[in-house]
């Protein structure tokens, strides 16, 4: 995420906000962790995982997630039933997705990858937990 006057952190932004992260600081800040990752990588990782072809991805543009009616509802029902910790593991999930497909140059449609990732984990959450017959 990219400091500034209002960024998350800041004063203005604790004022403004009360402390409470929305979504999209979530994601900034799963991207911005992201992305430090990939530079923490040593110079042999980052040639093996061709970094330097990756312009486009939703990691280094910082790009908002697909936003239609599908999308902010499979969002609101992650919220609703995930932990705070699985919700960013499937936003995690969702920026290494996009950044993978566009090293191997595999074409995707971004909203079927986004809603697979953030929805992936339902059946660990106590409401679509599979229950075993007796």
């Amino acid at each position: 995420m990219n400091a500034s006057r209002d960024g998350i952190g800041t004063r203005s932004w604790a004022d403004r906000t009360r402390g409470v992260l929305s979504t999209r600081d979530q994601l900034s800040m799963a991207q911005s962790l992201v992305l430090g990752q990939l530079r923490g990588l040593p110079s042999q990782a980052r040639a093996l995982l061709r970094v330097r072809h990756v312009d486009a991805s939703a990691i280094v543009q910082l790009a908002a997630s697909p936003d239609n009616r599908h999308t902010r509802e499979a969002l609101a029902m992650a919220q609703e039933v995930y932990s705070p910790t699985l919700l960013n593991h499937c936003l995690r999930c969702w920026l290494w997705a996009d950044l993978f497909a566009r090293v191997d140059g595999v074409p995707y449609d971004g909203e079927t990858l986004y809603l697979a990732c953030i929805l992936h984990d339902l059946g660990l959450t106590d409401r679509y937990r599979p229950t075993v017959a007796g």
